[in-house]
């Protein structure tokens, strides 16, 4: 996953890339039947009170901010999400919202900061001791 919510996975027919940047996300805040901000509808598809479109449009844009055409994004959606049980669609728009909202959960949290920290220790010289004391 990228640091802007990128995320890959397997969906309907191969691996696609998602991503909800502030554009996806403010459709689906004004879309006329999801109309809330990603907090409250990630807890609305958490707690099984999700609405067709919350899983829907979550979906299709995410498919759309990951690079996919909007005309493919909805056939996929079409065929993965219309044409499926809609409870397969649970997880893969809490992914994708979940990955807006606060990372990969498989990414090693710190682990690309640590890796430039620990080239800058080893590029860097040490920085002379203060001999100013306390008072």
């Amino acid at each position: 996953m990228s640091i802007h919510g990128e995320i890959k996975f397997d969906w309907g027919d191969e691996e696609h890339t998602f991503r909800l940047g502030l554009k996806e996300i403010r459709e689906l805040q004004e879309h006329k039947h999801v109309g809330v901000g990603p907090l409250v509808l990630f807890n609305r598809i958490q707690t099984g009170a999700w609405k067709i479109d919350d899983l829907r449009e979550t979906i299709r844009l995410g498919l759309i901010g990951g690079g996919m055409k909007p005309e493919v994004a909805l056939q996929k959606v079409r065929r993965y999400v219309d044409d499926f049980p809609k409870v397969n669609s649970v997880e893969p728009a809490l992914t994708i919202l979940g990955a807006f909202l606060v990372g990969d959960p498989v990414d090693p949290v710190g682990k690309r900061f640590a890796v430039e920290d620990e080239n800058e220790a080893t590029d860097a010289s040490p920085s002379p001791q203060s001999s100013a004391s306390v008072p």
